[in-house]
């Protein structure tokens, strides 16, 4: 359901590949995907559990265009989602590093994610209001969930840190893309539905 919303959003004079990465699944995922044949479609298989960070990692690698767009696999799309994500990141004077989106829970339709930020025990917790008459804010960090970023930035920083198996690797890569002086951007305009934790069944000891 993930790929086929996620083909039919994209723009169609958009020149795009899609790297799908099986983290050794057990749910007939891994069966599945070896039935794809489409050329826009790479398919990577982990022969035994390496986490969502040093999985993204791999096929980051292999990956051959100029922007690399991180999606979970429990996702959907509808058309638009994307334009305002690479007008940001296209645009010299936004200086982005990473845009990150505004998603909605598939369940009920509620607010998830519009930026990340700390609250006042510590803790990092999703922003769930949006501000009125913004198309797009400068914020400290965004979910891994979807994001952009440029695909030698994300190289040259060294990806995700694996020592985050999967929670928390996003917010360390937007405190590295910072470090290297340039800025974590959200697209408000940019919506798309999340399940939110689908695959992993729930919160980790991370979160």
């Amino acid at each position: 359901e993930m790929l086929a919303s996620l083909r039919a959003s994209l723009p169609s004079e958009l020149d795009y590949e899609i790297h799908l990465a099986d983290d050794a699944s057990t749910d007939g995922t891994a069966a599945w995907m070896k039935t794809l044949r489409d050329p826009c479609i790479t398919v990577h298989m982990n022969a035994t559990n390496q986490g969502f960070a040093a999985t993204v990692n791999a096929a980051a690698l292999s990956a051959r265009g100029e922007w690399l767009c991180i999606l979970n696999n429990d996702l959907l799309f509808s058309p638009g989602w994307l334009e305002p994500m690479l007008a940001i990141i296209n645009d010299p004077q936004c200086d982005a590093g990473i845009v990150g989106n505004v998603q909605y829970r598939v369940a009920d339709g509620a607010l998830d994610h519009a930026g990340v930020r700390l609250n006042l025990h510590g803790q990092f917790e999703h922003v769930r209001e949006i501000p009125e008459g913004v198309d797009a804010a400068i914020v400290p960090w965004v979910t891994g969930a979807c994001f952009l970023i440029q695909r030698g930035l994300f190289v040259s920083l060294g990806g995700f840190d694996t020592r985050y198996r999967n929670g928390c690797e996003d917010l360390d890569l937007c405190f590295k893309v910072r470090s290297a002086g340039k800025k974590v951007w959200i697209a408000y305009n940019s919506r798309i539905r999340h399940h939110v934790s689908l695959s992993r069944g729930g919160p980790s000891q991370q979160d």
